[in-house]
């Protein structure tokens, strides 16, 4: 193998790698363009050496991929960027009766980032700021109750 060949794919790599911190997919891809362009070197170099190296990646991007994502959401800075799924089981987004929400106040269960959930007359209700972040744990009041939306601001 030659070693422009390596230094394609070793590029490649790790453009791939650092698609799961940079998303937008631009990296991944051209990550990608690299690793097919340096099995295409290959070819050009040893045929048999080229088919087994594209044999090792794709098996070794798909073995990658997957662990990937079985670990990727577990991790615990993950974790912050999402809502926890139990809140959604007693969720009141489209009470008909909202209007009496008006000048409420509660407590935010999740960041408000700007949306999240919140403690309003007892009920865990889908709630969004009025734009200043709200951390959980911060009391709230409803300050705008359009259809299905429900401002709330820090108190």
């Amino acid at each position: 193998m030659t070693s422009a060949v390596v230094i394609l794919l070793v590029i490649g790599l790790l453009l791939l790698i650092a698609e799961m911190f940079i998303p937008g997919g631009i990296v991944g891809a051209i990550g990608g363009i690299l690793l097919v362009i340096a099995v295409g070197i290959a070819f050009s170099n040893n045929p048999t050496e080229a088919a087994i190296l594209a044999v090792i990646l794709t098996v070794g991007i798909f073995v990658g991929f997957s662990i990937w994502l079985k670990i990727f959401p577990k991790l615990p800075w993950v974790k912050k960027l999402t809502l926890d799924e139990n809140l959604s089981e007693d969720w009141h987004g489209c009470d008909p009766e909202q209007e009496t929400l008006m000048g409420e106040e509660g407590v935010a269960l999740t960041d408000l980032v700007p949306s999240g959930f919140a403690n309003l007359q007892n009920k865990r209700i889908d709630v969004t700021t009025t734009g200043d972040f709200i951390n959980k744990g911060d009391k709230v009041r409803v300050v705008e109750v359009e259809g299905n939306r429900i401002a709330v601001e820090k108190i």
